[in-house]
């Protein structure tokens, strides 16, 4: 199973456990890792989620009820007010908890998955765009490149989560190196490098834009990421 597949498998039902899966794990140890780390998430998820009633509640709505039906102007009592109150409080919480995980993620990862999808449908697409065309799409990241860029396959905008990137695909050393530049992305994580049997990422962080790199792992990142943010100039 490829590193796509097995991630597509996981986003979906990460306490799958069946044995296509799990014989992926054993075989490869990053795939271990990404299934333990989105079980981790999803018990997080779980246990935000898990709001347990507070003890006596049943008794004293019982209580509450009986009284309401005796008095004709029922009066409601402050302790209901603040039990009610609390539970609330706690439901608010929970809700934006689970909202907070929902809302953020891990940006290497997604932008792995995508350059994953890029190659098994347009793997042998070649524009051979000039540096005209690039900097045509940057301008709207206050951005351009002030020198060549080498040998440019495509330029296209993408989606990373809720973010929209631009996505340049340029020649290497050993194969396609993939940039991705996009608007600060604060709701996002996973910053670090990672790297999988194939591929390996990188990241640079500026004051109005973010970059990712992705490219083969026998690619010097070191020298190509100098290489491109020496050419880059921003104007915002």
């Amino acid at each position: 199973m490829d590193d796509l597949e097995f991630r597509k498998r996981i986003y979906a039902e990460p306490k799958c456990q069946d044995d296509a899966v799990r014989q992926a794990m054993q075989e490869d140890k990053h795939k271990r890792k990404f299934y333990d780390e989105m079980g981790l998430l999803e018990q997080k998820i779980e246990q935000a989620l898990d709001v347990p009633v507070p003890e006596g509640l049943q008794s004293k709505i019982i209580l509450r009820q009986s009284i309401q039906e005796k008095s004709k102007q029922p009066k409601v009592s402050k302790a209901y007010i603040a039990i009610a109150a609390s539970i609330a409080f706690v439901f608010g919480m929970t809700i934006n908890h689970f909202l907070a995980n929902q809302n953020s993620f891990n940006v290497t990862e997604m932008a792995l998955a995508h350059v994953y999808h890029e190659m098994q449908s347009h793997g042998n697409l070649d524009l051979d765009l000039d540096i005209n065309t690039v900097n045509a799409k940057l301008a709207a990241y206050g951005a351009q490149f002030e020198k060549e860029i080498g040998h440019i396959y495509s330029a296209n905008f993408c989606q990373i989560k809720n973010t929209r990137a631009l996505h340049l695909v340029l020649a290497g050393q050993h194969g396609q190196i993939n940039v991705f530049i996009m608007p600060k992305a604060n709701d996002a994580t996973g910053w670090d490098s990672v790297s999988d049997n194939k591929l390996t990422t990188r990241s640079s962080r500026y004051q109005s834009a973010d970059l990712i790199y992705v490219a083969p792992k026998a690619e010097n990142l070191d020298a190509v990421q100098d290489s491109i943010e020496n050419k880059l100039s921003w104007r915002i």
